[in-house]
Parts: structure tokens; C-alpha cells; sequence
């Protein structure tokens, strides 16, 4: 399967996708609601917010693939 390129790369190597993993760290005692909105903020006022988001669903999408397929056998 072969994706666009603005899908491919590392999308937690831009400043948004680090406060993406930040906000979403098994480590965290309790939602960090202040970097949740921040990133929210970040998703609607940039580009680079939106290709982030679509890279991350785009991962998480394979991953789910991959655990259904898992499940089967």
C-alpha cells in the first residue's frame, strides 16, 4: 500500500506532533487539559496541525488493521 507523500515521515517529529505524544503519554497521572487545547488550537489555525492529525489516523488506522487481522487467527 503506498500513501501520499504529506502521510508519510515521522508525524511526532514536528513541534505538534510532540505535544500530541506529551498529551497522550501512558505516564501522565490525568488528562492534561491545557495541552489538549493547545493542540486543538494547533489543529484548526495551521497546516501543519492538519497533516499531523492525518498522518497520526492514517498510522492508527494500520495499527487497528493489524489487530483485526490478528484477532482472526
Amino acid at each position: 500500500m503506498e500513501f501520499p507523500e504529506f502521510l508519510t515521515g515521522n508525524p511526532f517529529s514536528t513541534p505538534v506532533g510532540q505535544r500530541i505524544e506529551q498529551a497522550t503519554s501512558s505516564s501522565l497521572p490525568s488528562e492534561d487539559w491545557a495541552l489538549n487545547m493547545e493542540i486543538c488550537d494547533v489543529v484548526n489555525t495551521t497546516d501543519e496541525g492538519c497533516v499531523c492529525v492525518l498522518q497520526l489516523s492514517s498510522i492508527l488506522c494500520i495499527v487497528h488493521l493489524y489487530l483485526v487481522v490478528l484477532k482472526r487467527h
